[in-house]
């Protein structure tokens, strides 16, 4: 069932940027979506308008069926979690928590007894009686992240709200919001340019580019299957290789790098021999121990970096392009391996993405 429609929402800033262009979503009753993109993209401009903070320039908000375009932002009934927590300095913990609650009259004992409750949630429940000051950074965040959702909104808007979170906070956050999000049914809309989080927190993410949705999606099929080349480097960590194509097949076709190597790729539809293409591939999809002869690199190791589970290597081409691979290795294979020394490496054809004018091809 849908919960929040945006349809065909534009919104100019100062009558001359266009921030957002014609983006239309169905969001669904209890899910998570995510509006994923760089800086500047407009995704917060998106949640903003959602909010009742900013005013389309044309289109309709949809909220339960009832068109909230006009309506007020403290009519909405939503929560809203910042990046800077925004927490009352001079209020008590429990205070902050309960200040929608007041506002909105609630009897003090079911007010103290819905407190109680989101604060033993958020693993804040001996943490009442303090001031935001007195508490960490990770513990703000829980703390605006009870106060939004104490409210029993009809949506929850995130801001960034772990991007000034160290990794370890990030990664505990986001799974609590995902968890407290799914046990109260709550529809949840997203704000990150982090993949890293998009991908672990969504049910569904809407990569967006310039004011625009370049595709929606679930994080397996964003990740599997991006349908342009933008999609494709910002999700996940990537080899971009540039080539021609110089034979098509019946099952593919094959691409010389402008390093001279020659890769056969499984794809050939809207491929012409002659035409310039851009070919990704992920880091775990470039091996150091080539199965077969198909689709060998040959290259030399310019730098060597030990992560622990795995080690990655930057490879220079012949043409100085870099291609980056992460092997997994024991130490005896990770001693034997030396900046500057030749290798060989291999990428399987159905593990190469093909790219035509920024398009996916298929």
């Amino acid at each position: 069932m849908t919960k929040l429609r945006l349809d065909n929402i534009n919104l100019f800033y100062d009558n001359d940027f266009h921030a957002v262009k014609n983006v239309s979503l169905d969001i669904q009753e209890s899910e998570i979506l995510t509006l994923l993109g760089p800086s500047g993209c407009g995704k917060t401009s998106i949640l903003r308008t959602i909010a009742g903070f900013n005013k389309p320039s044309s289109g309709s908000i949809i909220l339960n069926g009832d068109d909230i375009t006009e309506l007020p932002a403290q009519k909405r009934n939503m929560g809203m979690i910042f990046q800077n927590y925004a927490l009352w300095p001079h209020m008590k913990i429990k205070d902050n928590i309960g200040y929608g609650l007041k506002i909105r009259k609630m009897p003090k004992e079911d007010m103290d007894k819905k407190i109680s409750g989101i604060l033993k949630q958020v693993k804040l429940a001996d943490q009442e009686e303090k001031f935001p000051t007195q508490l960490s950074g990770g513990q703000q965040q829980r703390v605006a992240l009870a106060r939004a959702v104490v409210i029993e909104p009809t949506v929850l808007l995130c801001d960034e709200p772990l991007s000034n979170l160290d990794y370890k906070l990030r990664v505990e956050l986001r799974i609590e919001i995902r968890d407290i999000a799914k046990k109260l049914g709550i529809t949840v809309v997203y704000v990150t340019h982090d993949q890293t989080e998009a991908l672990a927190i969504s049910d569904r993410i809407a990569v967006i580019n310039e004011g625009v949705i370049i595709q929606i999606g679930t994080p397996l099929e964003i990740y599997n299957n991006p349908n342009s080349l933008f999609v494709a480097t910002f999700i996940g960590e990537n080899n971009t290789m540039h080539g021609i194509v110089r034979e098509i097949t019946e099952t593919g076709s094959v691409i010389e790098l402008s390093s001279g190597e020659r890769l056969n790729a499984e794809v050939n539809e809207d491929l012409v021999k002659g035409d310039e293409v851009v070919l990704l591939t992920r880091y775990d999809s470039v091996s150091l121990y080539p199965e077969n002869t198909v689709n060998l690199i040959k290259g030399q190791i310019k730098h060597k970096s030990f992560m622990g589970a795995f080690i990655q290597l930057e490879v220079t081409l012949g043409d100085g392009t870099s291609l980056i691979t992460n092997e997994s290795v024991n130490i005896e294979e990770l001693d034997t391996m030396h900046e500057g020394d030749k290798i060989t490496a291999t990428i399987k054809p159905e593990q190469l993405l093909v790219f035509k004018d920024g398009i996916r091809v298929r």
